[in-house]
């Protein structure tokens, strides 16, 4: 029997945000880092998954320190109406997000599972799923994150182990042939932006019982860890051009795998369909913020009425876009470029705004103290 505490359990947090994050990072990276050579683009994963980690952590303190509500809390320090214009971005973000993953959904699905089906009926399955999940709550979010975990991951892990001996390297010797600094802090941005979801931790973390020491960053080693093994192999199969040559070269990877055993061919098609369920827990996620950053900022909007409306303007957008490369440009011009930086921007003040105001309490209150030490003295 599951308790419905409105409460979810560090672990099945890490086992969602392993999902979401490894989900989306196999399937978009790659696309929002074209134009870059296989090197080019394991550096800079690397320093992005840096910039994560102490993310991270900022994320983690603030979702500490709020007390369970955050846009009270963030209100406190910057004031309502500015707090409402960064909510704005927040919305945005998820939006978009949930958009780019509806579109990606269908390519990788017309791509590699089911070749003769419509990419608007793909898009209804990942949307109708991820529906569910989201309206449901954190709680049902997580457990069926938890559920999914053991059959998507360590499957994805061995199909990558037994594939990494069945491979011919091809990496050339060219290196970094970046053009500019502001070409390489662009595919930075482009790259950090699908992590950018870590933001929103600071309004799931009421959610979490039994806080721990770095429960976020838990989560994300796995996805980094198993990410970087998977471009390495990605890149000694396809060599120093295979990255941006490719539409999916982490799904084409397991095309030109020989597994052990020879008993089935198509193992693309299984590797496919295996981060094509991951995303469901992506839209999950991103639909679930959505209409929870909706609600701050449309309180009177009843919760049926407020998702309902925002899953249909999703797939009215997501129809829009058509082609994937429409929605791939606008999340890089909004999301990378604009939503993202933002977003940071405005934790990085308020924790240094909180900070702050955590010194000058602390400074008050040791004067207090000593003037009520010297009148006991007198």
């Amino acid at each position: 029997m599951f308790s419905e505490n409105g409460k979810i359990s560090p672990r099945q947090l890490r086992c969602l945000l392993t999902l979401d994050f490894f989900g989306k990072g196999a399937l978009l990276l790659p696309a929002l880092a074209e134009g870059l050579t296989s090197r080019e683009f394991i550096s800079c994963l690397l320093i992005v998954f840096l910039l994560v980690f102490a993310y991270g952590r900022l994320v983690e303190r603030i979702g500490r320190d709020c007390g369970g509500n955050f846009k009270a809390y963030a209100e406190q320090k910057m004031g309502e109406k500015t707090v409402k214009i960064f909510l704005v971005f927040f919305f945005l973000y998820a939006f978009w997000n949930l958009v780019y993953l509806l579109n990606t959904f269908g390519s990788v699905g017309q791509a590699f599972i089911l070749p003769g089906e419509k990419k608007g009926v793909l898009m209804i399955m990942v949307l109708a799923a991820g529906v569910c999940m989201a309206y449901g709550g954190a709680e049902v979010r997580a457990r069926t994150a938890e559920v999914l975990y053991p059959l998507l991951f360590f499957p994805i892990l061995l199909l990558m182990l037994l594939s990494a001996f069945h491979q011919q390297p091809g990496i050339s010797e060219a290196g970094l042939v970046f053009g500019e600094y502001q070409e390489a802090l662009g595919q930075l941005l482009k790259i950090f932006s699908v992590f950018g979801g870590l933001s929103f931790y600071v309004f799931l973390a009421p959610y979490v019982s039994g806080q721990e020491k770095g429960l976020a960053r838990k989560g994300l080693w796995r996805a980094a860890a198993a990410l970087a093994a998977l471009f390495l192999l990605v890149a000694a199969a396809f060599g120093e051009r295979g990255m941006a040559l490719l539409p999916w070269p982490a799904v084409s990877f397991m095309s030109s795998a020989r597994v052990p055993g020879g008993f089935l061919e198509r193992w693309d098609v299984i590797f496919a369909g295996l981060l094509e369920t991951m995303l469901l827990v992506s839209a999950g996620s991103s639909l679930f913020y959505l209409g929870l950053i909706g609600k701050l900022l449309f309180p009177k909007v009843g919760k049926k009425l407020l998702w309902g409306g925002l899953a249909v303007l999703v797939f009215l957008v997501a129809l829009w876009c058509g082609e994937n490369g429409k929605a791939a440009k606008i999340y890089v011009i909004w999301n990378s470029f604009v939503a993202v930086p933002v977003s940071v921007a405005f934790l990085v003040m308020v924790r240094c705004i909180g900070r702050k105001t955590e010194r000058k309490g602390a400074v008050s209150c040791g004067k207090e103290q000593k003037s009520g030490q010297r009148k006991s003295g007198d």
